[in-house]
């Protein structure tokens, strides 16, 4: 069954869309639904797994929120968005194209 990816900021703009998730548990994923203001759509997705603290600004740089296009923004979300979070934890990106 498809994963559906789920946006608390649900911004994105045309062309590359980056989106960072806890853990790695979306690593393996090819595609993706993703609830557009229309219903769920399915897109191609590409991932990477990192640790957080490998994470440099330019890796951030299509992230489809403003807030998180910097390291120090990402954790600060991420810290809001998850319980407990640490920066020596694993996170995936995960790209797709609108």
């Amino acid at each position: 069954m498809m994963k559906e990816l789920k946006f608390k900021n649900p911004l994105f703009r045309e062309g590359h869309n980056l989106t960072v998730r806890r853990g790695i548990r979306w690593g393996v994923e090819r595609e993706a639904k993703i609830d557009m203001g229309i219903g769920l759509i399915t897109f191609k997705i590409t991932t990477v797994v990192m640790s957080f603290a490998d994470l440099g600004n330019s890796d951030l740089a299509d992230e489809h929120d403003e807030k998180c296009r910097n390291v120090d923004g990402l954790f600060e979300v991420m810290c809001q968005l998850y319980s407990n979070f640490d920066a020596r934890e694993m996170v995936t990106l995960v790209s797709f194209e609108i």
